[in-house]
């Protein structure tokens, strides 16, 4: 389970690149690529391991006018996939 006090910090071996207003991440180790939204870069680029996840959730809400409930739900899903993949590590505050 991520908390709302955790603190999402990108892998050190994840590689990124902006392309077009698009994030694109190679997945290490595997060759995968993922392209990333503008919610899921706004998402990622937060993970820098200064930020708490209500922190995220908040700067979400404010950018695309969305409820708390669904940039929460949203947010935690994509961090459970970023988690899932090795792309992000959950730091406890």
């Amino acid at each position: 389970m991520i908390a709302p006090d955790s603190r999402p910090r990108r892998a050190a071996d994840a590689i990124e690149r902006l392309v077009q207003d698009e994030m694109v991440l190679l997945l290490p180790g595997r060759g995968e690529v993922k392209v990333l939204n503008n919610v899921g870069t706004l998402i990622w680029t937060l993970c820098d391991g200064g930020h708490t996840v209500r922190e995220i959730v908040q700067q979400v809400c404010t950018e695309y006018e969305t409820t708390p409930t669904e940039a929460e739900r949203d947010t935690l899903a994509f961090l459970h996939e970023l988690v899932r993949r090795r792309l992000v590590m959950i730091g406890q505050t």
